[in-house]
């Protein structure tokens, strides 16, 4: 059995101080609700074999209170890529690393995380808010309306 976590980056701030969107940083909301899905997935022992993470800002802080919260010590990829990426992007990257990894997480924004979800799951998936987290099975292979969406979980939800 594979799984993909697929979780969106935290709470940013509206603007960047470099006037970059991909500059921009996350708010105190933001790195508080990251540390709190962090500790869910901890709860349930859901950590990833891998985790994918784009190269913007506020994903890679969103990824390090990950990894500091959970002490995740396995192996992470920053993948430039993931910025802006279509769902069927996403999907293709994450076919590249899943072979060797019962359990990847890909850590990236909308609207591409979310479209990802949506078409990964059998039944459909809402949108991911910030720091959004949809936990999707598959039996055999990663691909699209195969999967069966185990956890959908927000900060607002813990």
């Amino acid at each position: 059995m594979k799984q993909i976590i697929l979780f969106r980056h935290s709470k940013t701030e509206e603007r960047s101080l470099m006037g970059s969107d991909f500059k921009r940083d996350l708010k105190e909301r933001g790195r508080e609700d990251a540390k709190k899905v962090s500790l869910y997935l901890v709860d349930k022992e859901r950590l990833p074999d891998l985790v994918l993470c784009s190269t913007a800002n506020r994903t890679r802080q969103t990824c390090e209170i990950f990894t500091k919260t959970t002490g995740y010590d396995g192996e992470l990829s920053y993948i430039e890529e993931l910025y802006h990426a279509s769902a069927t992007g996403l999907l293709d990257i994450i076919q590249e690393h899943v072979a060797e990894n019962e359990r990847v997480m890909l850590v990236g924004h909308n609207m591409g995380i979310s479209q990802l979800a949506n078409l990964l799951c059998k039944d459909g998936c809402e949108e991911l808010p910030t720091s959004g987290i949809a936990i999707i099975d598959f039996k055999n292979k990663i691909e699209p309306h195969h999967g069966d969406l185990k956890t959908f979980i927000t900060p607002k939800t813990i």
